[in-house]
């Protein structure tokens, strides 16, 4: 009996062990330091950002308080560099100021966020009640590649990733 016992807590052991290293793959693996930001007041955006929040699977990386929300205020930017996990969601909840509507969007990151983001900076912008990821590299853009998305990341080189 005691034998099955150990075979029992060996097998749990192995699948938890398992199961850990599987997610640490699917995340990307330890956590790297980048960059994640946005500024409505740049960029020629109209929209007041109501709530925000930036999550690797089921953890929340970034996002206001539940205090912070309710005050009611809008968050006019954010920026946050530092060690966290390859971000699977963003979810921005905004208002159109010119006429009052609520908007919310969810932007799947979880394929186009590559597992290795060190040193880069994940940016969303609000244009025309549509939300917009990009991931911005420190690799200067060579002249011939157009520039796209925030003014803040003109001469870097800045994918689109959402919509994708």
């Amino acid at each position: 009996m005691k034998s099955n016992r150990y075979i029992y807590v060996f097998v749990a052991l192995c699948t938890a062990i398992t199961m850990a290293a599987c997610n640490s793959l699917a995340t990307g693996g330890q956590p790297m330091n980048y960059n994640f930001s946005f500024d409505m007041t740049v960029d020629q955006q109209n929209a007041a950002v109501l709530n925000y929040k930036l999550s690797a699977d089921e953890k929340i990386l970034i996002a206001p308080t539940s205090g912070e929300i309710a005050s009611g205020r809008p968050f006019n930017k954010w920026s946050q560099f530092g060690q966290m996990e390859k971000p699977t969601e963003l979810y921005v909840k905004w208002r159109d100021p010119s006429s009052g509507v609520v908007h919310e969007e969810t932007a799947n990151l979880k394929r186009c966020v590559p597992n290795d983001i060190t040193g880069m900076h994940i940016y969303f912008l609000i244009r025309e009640n549509r939300l917009l990821v990009y991931l911005s590299s420190s690799e200067k853009r060579p002249k011939e590649i157009p520039a796209i998305g925030p003014e803040s990341a003109q001469y870097n080189v800045t994918t689109q990733i959402y919509p994708n």
